[in-house]
């Protein structure tokens, strides 16, 4: 779709002086010509406009206008726009066109930009000519001499009376006469109780909330006494041989006092058959037991001698929620040790040994104190110590790089980095390189530039050597310039020089001899390199 932009402009006419006109406005008439592949276009159309102080780029001056379903005949349509005066700097107008779509012109959806801009002249120009830019305004002239005060006018008659006001708020009260003499005091009512002084006593049972109390204090509901609640189904017993309760002291909401040990709790009433709770008065706690034997015994299904032979604390007879379970004791023992047991050892059991400082599980897996956790092993020597077959569906290895294997040497810590060869002289051993293009090479010490294995392979007691040889991953290998530069991508063999490195140029010496590939590069000298061992 192409348009052929015109502009028509009536010019501005003044027939008398330009401050009796009408003031011009800043629209003006734009007509232009729509041609969709060399056809005048006839229909509808959206158009966008815009500004722009430059043919193409430049900033937009003014708002977006928009025309919505604007005809178009043979091709051609017209239009009015206002985008305010221009000043005496150059414009250029761009067009947007869409098919009538019934959308409103403010959404942007649709349009087609039409190129190139079109650049306006004479009636905004003309018109910046014509208004011109107002002058600064004129300074005040002084104020005029204010004039003689006319006389007083005649008092008007007066005007009718108010209402009369509210009446005001009474006085206050006079003063109180005097008392009136002590009456005579009446006949002492009939009362069960025996008044002594300050004292009231009662030979009885009293009922509270009840008609027929059984103990001396019956209360049918709740109890408060100083603060403290009571709350019991039927009846509340208060016996003072039994229980005291009192408040001596700020802070204090309840006591239990008893004169006899030990203290019990019963469920039966009072009836003294089926204790739930005592406290020996060495401050043993038993909860479903008489004889607690530490701090706190918990019985549950176990009886009390089941467990007799475990050391004194903490005692818990539970009976977990599996088919077949056994009794599961809870034990804390005055010789420090602490643990969880089943009485045949068959399901779990977990015992702190204060002795070795460590967590053991089921007597097969612990947790030493110092971080390492075995599992099938006692003796863990690292962080987790696995005797058996580990299983994962995923392994991710964030301490190191390349993989290595424990390997047996002359000089069991010889310089991470070093190139080692096979030891032709002591088979299964490995030695420092020492000459050009050693089919030997078995591959580099790991460790150097601070990169560390990141897996171990090896068999303990059989293949386990002290030497961490890489033979596959990325480590930092010893290397030399003296067979050319290295750079990244280079095959690396050993060298004459011992322990290092150097250029694989040779192609008929190279085979069975390269170390890996360069990752980064040696211009001259010898220095580390960083190297994917693959041995080939």
């Amino acid at each position: 779709m192409r348009i052929h932009p015109v502009v028509r402009l009536a010019p501005f006419v003044c027939a008398a002086p330009l401050l009796a006109q009408t003031p011009a406005t800043t629209t003006f008439t734009y007509q232009g010509r729509l041609a969709d592949a060399a056809l005048p276009l006839s229909g509808a159309v959206d158009l966008r406009f815009r500004l722009f102080d430059a043919l193409s780029g430049g900033s937009q001056v003014g708002p977006v206008l928009c025309a919505d379903d604007v005809t178009v005949t043979d091709g051609l349509f017209r239009t009015e726009l206002d985008f305010g005066a221009f000043g005496n700097q150059a414009r250029y107008l761009e067009i947007e066109v869409r098919a009538g779509s019934g959308a409103p012109c403010g959404d942007p959806s649709g349009f087609t930009l039409l190129e190139p801009r079109q650049q306006l002249t004479a009636a905004p120009f003309a018109l910046f000519a014509l208004n011109g830019n107002p002058g600064p305004q004129g300074p005040a002239g002084p104020q005029g001499v204010p004039g003689a005060q006319g006389p007083a006018g005649a008092q008007g008659a007066t005007g009718p009376q108010g209402p009369i006001g509210l009446t005001g708020a009474s006085g206050p009260p006079g003063a109180q006469g005097p008392q009136g003499a002590t009456g005579p005091q009446g006949p002492a009512g009939a009362s069960p109780f025996v008044v002594d002084g300050s004292s009231a006593s009662y030979f009885g049972n009293i009922g509270i909330s009840t008609s027929t109390p059984i103990q001396a204090l019956d209360v049918n509901g709740r109890l408060s006494v100083r603060g403290g609640v009571i709350q019991n189904g039927t009846s509340a017993v208060i016996t003072t041989a039994d229980l005291g309760l009192y408040s001596q002291l700020p802070g204090n909401w309840m006591r239990f006092v008893t004169n006899a040990a030990p203290f019990k709790w019963y469920a039966d009433g009072g009836a003294g058959t089926s204790e739930v709770m005592t406290l020996l008065p060495g401050g043993q706690l038993g909860l479903g037991t008489s004889s607690p034997a530490g701090a706190l015994s918990v019985q549950s299904v176990m009886s009390t001698n089941d467990y007799s032979a475990l050391p004194t604390g903490i005692h818990m007879g539970l009976v977990p929620d599996y088919p077949g379970s056994a009794d599961l004791a809870i034990v804390a023992g005055a010789d420090g040790n602490a643990g969880i047991y089943f009485p045949d050892d068959t399901w779990m059991s977990i015992v702190y040994r204060r002795s070795s400082d460590r967590l053991d599980f089921a007597g097969a897996h612990t947790m030493l104190m110092n971080g390492n956790v075995g599992i099938g092993t006692v003796t863990p020597v690292a962080r987790l110590d696995v005797n058996g077959r580990t299983r994962t569906r995923e392994l991710e290895i964030i301490g190191g790089a390349d993989i290595v294997e424990g390997f047996d040497a002359d000089d069991p810590n010889p310089e991470p980095g070093t190139l080692m060869v096979i030891d032709s002289e002591h088979p299964g051993r490995v030695k420092p390189s020492s000459s050009a293009y050693d089919t030997r090479v078995a591959g580099v010490v790991s460790g150097a530039g601070g990169v560390r294995p990141g897996l171990r392979l090896g068999q303990e007691g059989v293949l386990d050597g002290d030497v961490p040889l890489a033979m596959t991953g990325r480590v930092y290998l010893k290397c030399t310039a003296a067979n050319g530069a290295i750079r990244p991508g280079d095959l690396l063999t050993t060298s004459d020089t011992e322990g290092h490195a150097m250029l694989a140029s040779d192609r008929d010496r190279r085979s069975g001899a390269v170390v890996g590939k360069a990752m980064t590069g040696l211009d001259e000298g010898a220095g580390l390199v960083l190297v994917l061992v693959n041995l080939q």
